[in-house]
């Protein structure tokens, strides 16, 4: 009856290395519905990456948003002084416990929950940030895909290339050619830099 008693209560499972930590009642309400709010929107991120870029891991995906969501919380301290500050973010959501009683662990949750809260905000899909990661993903995949295409078979390439610049606008079709140009020309520049050396 003991070992029942023990079996499933959060110490034991924290003993286990089941959970990482405890979370206790006071704060459970406000951690849990800030933790499920920042792993949505991190989902849909993530989901939104890979249909850009299916033929990248999820885990490379994952790393990408954890470097925006580092560098975007670092701009954001600099630009809000008040980001990161725990009086603040209890007075704007309501404190769980009041500030006599509070202790170290209190102030740890909160911070932590504020940190969950604003990268939630951050994450929305309509935020110009998320829209350009989606947006630089998508273009790197198909310039790799495209790059690939011209590495298995060249002359399949140019033919599909050609078909499709007849579905693009004029002012697409010039930006195109303007584009290739400027690539061969580097790349002339490049092969005669490397004759150079090697006579």
């Amino acid at each position: 009856e003991q070992f029942a008693d023990l079996h499933d209560v959060p110490a034991r499972m924290l003993a286990k290395g089941c959970i990482h930590g405890v979370v206790p009642w006071k704060w459970s309400r406000q951690f849990f519905h800030a933790r499920l709010r920042r792993r949505i929107a991190e989902n849909s991120v993530l989901n939104k990456l890979a249909q850009a870029d299916a033929g990248s891991e999820r885990a490379q995906h994952k790393q990408m948003l954890h470097d925006l969501i580092k560098k975007e919380v670092r701009e954001t301290k600099a630009r809000m002084p008040s980001f990161g500050n725990v009086e603040q973010f209890e007075h704007e959501v309501g404190a769980a416990s009041s500030k006599k009683d509070q202790t170290l662990e209190d102030k740890k949750l909160a911070t932590t929950i504020e940190r969950d809260v604003r990268i939630a905000d951050l994450l929305s899909l309509d935020k110009p940030v998320v829209a350009k990661l989606v947006q630089d993903v998508q273009h790197a995949a198909v310039r790799s895909s495209v790059r690939d295409l011209v590495g298995q078979n060249a002359e399949a390439a140019l033919e599909g290339f050609t078909m499709a610049a007849g579905n693009l606008s004029i002012e697409m079709r010039q930006a195109m050619l303007k584009k290739l140009m400027e690539g061969m020309s580097k790349t002339w520049a490049n092969e005669g830099a490397r004759g150079e050396q090697s006579t």
